[in-house]
């Protein structure tokens, strides 16, 4: 172990060296940019000399990563995003309502706040192998309030133009099978009208979706009929 950390790394030294009388030689009609340069660079060399010839400072970095690593992914490999804090509550009431709190008790919670610029800001690097499970409130034109929805695919709410784009599919938790299942509209603003019925409408689903996340489901908790008073009262308690 010992000198495979040191070999190459004291090679390394060696050319970075011999890199650096190359620039001193081309300095030699110059002596006092040479004392210059030497000055400027004589720490960085010697700091490179330490970790390079010396094994157990060599492997620290390695193992610094190392240990990064392995946190970062064991702490995000499974991650409940909400838009905002006051859903958190929402966890605990579909873990109760469907009988899953201790699966869902696997998952990291991360706030991403609401809206595509937050969600790619909180998103952009987390790995793309995380499973991802949205909770939240939703609108919907005709579901009743209260109703659990396992989102089936997402989609841009954008009724007024119309263009291609891939269609952006969700899986299906095991606990939410027998739940009301339907497509997820994310719109740019609360919608308050809409002739679309038998679905939901959010602020953050699509642009989720969006960022590659092999494994992606979603559950949606209706609190409003399309009414931005109504969400107020149900999200946020506020008459």
């Amino acid at each position: 172990m010992r000198q495979s950390l040191f070999y190459p790394s004291l090679l390394s030294f060696m050319l970075t060296a011999s890199g650096v009388y190359r620039v001193l030689d081309g300095f030699s009609a110059d002596s006092g940019a040479k004392h210059r340069f030497v000055w400027q660079y004589a720490p960085l060399l010697a700091a490179m000399a330490f970790v390079c010839t010396n094994p157990i400072a060599n492997s620290l970095p390695m193992l610094f990563v190392s240990i990064k690593s392995s946190n970062f992914v064991g702490n995000m490999k499974k991650l409940i995003l909400l838009a905002e804090e006051g859903e958190r509550k929402l966890v605990h009431e579909v873990g109760a309502q469907l009988g899953c709190a201790d699966w869902l008790a696997q998952y990291d919670v991360l706030v991403t706040g609401v809206g595509a610029i937050n969600i790619i800001r909180a998103l952009r690097h987390i790995p793309t192998d995380t499973e991802i499970l949205n909770i939240g409130y939703a609108g919907s034109a005709n579901f009743n309030l209260g109703t659990l929805v396992a989102v089936t695919e997402a989609r841009l709410n954008h009724p007024h133009v119309s263009y291609p784009e891939p269609a952006l599919p969700l899986e299906t938790p095991a606990c939410a099978t027998l739940l009301t299942h339907a497509v997820c509209y994310s719109n740019t603003d609360f919608v308050l009208q809409s002739d679309y019925h038998d679905c939901v409408f959010d602020m953050e689903l699509a642009y989720i979706c969006s960022l590659g996340f092999e494994h992606i489901s979603a559950i949606k908790v209706v609190s409003d009929n399309l009414s931005l008073h109504t969400y107020h009262t149900v999200a946020n308690g506020v008459e």
